[in-house]
């Protein structure tokens, strides 16, 4: 296995579902770095991530089946709702920047699909701090090792949070307020970097929490009646993030950006993504919600 395929192969195995990970990591990864490995077994291992995300297995009597499987369908439903919220704000920048051909983002259609999506993440992120917020408070109660997952990502956030005051404060004053566009040669050079790395951060953080929050959810190991109002709007999640990907699916065939076009490769593998993330949320939901407690 070269060293760029054995990083792949490592990669791959992080996005791995946490209950997956904490039963079969160890062993995999001893696997993985025995396998004479190829392109082949990256894609298998990423297939196999996909699965174990929409078809986790869970062990145990029936009351902690229920209780991982309601651990699980949060989980995966607070991941893909984050790349959902990511992946989207990034597509649409991708395709109005600049417009294509035909493409006017401010008019007419486009701009009551894009009030449509807006109105639809904020009823999204009022899901997720109507139930989460609570649910966080309860699980840095349950320990260190919990505190250790979910505190720092909170504290970065904090940080880019701050960082952000004096980039918009300077915009206001010699842009925005003055009623102008910016140009290249009006951007000094200090904002120009200050504002690529709060960028870089932004990112970095976002993923820090998206994995943080989910294995902080594991380690506080909530039971399975503590777990069912967070899983029924989890599943209740899935409806806005469902409305979101398929605005933004509209706009990218309403755009008619080919495939094979860079940007249009970009556009089209992350609107794969959201589909995928979609898709997963609307399983796991299904199987925490409706399915009995004894086939969960």
């Amino acid at each position: 296995m070269t060293t760029a395929t054995r990083r792949l192969a490592r990669g791959a195995l992080v996005t791995y579902p946490p209950s997956f990970r904490a039963r079969y990591g160890a062993e995999q990864a001893a696997l993985v770095e025995d396998l004479d490995g190829s392109p082949r077994t990256v894609l298998d291992l990423v297939v196999g991530s996909i699965r174990a995300w929409v078809r986790p297995a869970f062990v145990g009597e029936p009351a902690e089946r229920l209780r991982q499987r309601r651990q699980a369908t949060v989980s995966t439903v607070w991941v893909a709702w984050c790349a959902v919220f990511v992946g989207s704000s990034a597509l649409l920048r991708l395709l109005e920047d600049p417009p294509p051909t035909g493409f006017s983002p401010d008019r007419g259609g486009w701009l009551v699909l894009q009030d449509t999506s807006a109105t639809a993440i904020a009823v999204g992120w009022l899901l997720v701090l109507a139930i989460g917020v609570p649910l966080g408070v309860a699980a840095l109660r349950r320990g260190r090792s919990v505190r250790r997952a979910v505190l720092p990502p909170l504290v970065a956030l904090a940080g880019c949070t701050a960082l952000l005051i004096p980039l918009l404060a300077y915009a206001q004053t010699h842009w925005v307020g003055a009623g102008r566009t910016a140009t290249a040669a009006d951007i000094p050079l200090w904002w120009a970097v200050l504002g690529l790395f709060w960028l870089v951060a932004l990112v970095a953080t976002a993923g820090w929490g998206t994995v943080g929050f989910a294995l902080g959810l594991r380690r506080a190991a909530f039971s399975a009646q503590r777990l069912r109002v967070p899983a029924l709007a989890a599943a209740a999640l899935v409806v806005p993030m469902a409305v979101v990907v398929a605005i933004d699916l509209s706009v990218l065939v309403g755009t008619a950006t080919s495939a094979w076009s860079p940007v249009g490769t970009i556009a089209w593998t992350v609107a794969a993504v959201l589909v995928a993330a979609v898709v997963a949320s609307a399983t796991s939901s299904v199987r925490a919600v409706v399915a009995p407690p004894a086939a969960r």
